[in-house]
């Protein structure tokens, strides 16, 4: 963390205890008081846990300031195999309000982009 801070880079630090030696280093400390685990020394239970939890916050604040949410969905999905490419075409589906082959169409269109399917679908309705 020293190192990326000799970078320029923006550190965050996540702990579970009080007053820890990575939050003295850190931009920003970020600490989760969880008390004792019900087994001791287990720290996957309790501590891991908030840890994960609070890492899922901050990748999905992330990624909605990075223009990654369209409404309340993930939108940059890379449609690389069947399953992505059925998700990509739902949420083209929901987020354009049409049809699996208008979505599937749009997508072709566009090369897979999800945001981009949207709009394209979305500018030709209201031009009806």
């Amino acid at each position: 963390m020293r190192y990326a801070k000799t970078l320029g880079v923006a550190t965050i630090s996540i702990a579970c205890s009080k007053d820890p030696e990575v939050g003295k280093v850190a931009d920003i400390s970020l600490v989760a008081l969880v008390g004792p685990e019900v087994v001791t020394g287990s720290t996957r239970m309790k501590a891991g846990t908030a840890q994960k939890l609070i890492l899922n916050m901050l990748s999905t604040g992330a990624m909605i300031k990075l223009g990654k949410v369209y409404s309340n969905l993930m939108v940059d999905v890379k449609p690389t195999n069947l399953k992505l490419k059925e998700r990509a075409r739902r949420i083209v589906m929901t987020l354009a309000d049409c049809d699996k082959e208008t979505a599937h169409r749009a997508l072709l269109a566009v090369g897979g982009k999800v945001r981009t399917a949207v709009e394209l679908i979305k500018g030709e309705h209201n031009d009806k």
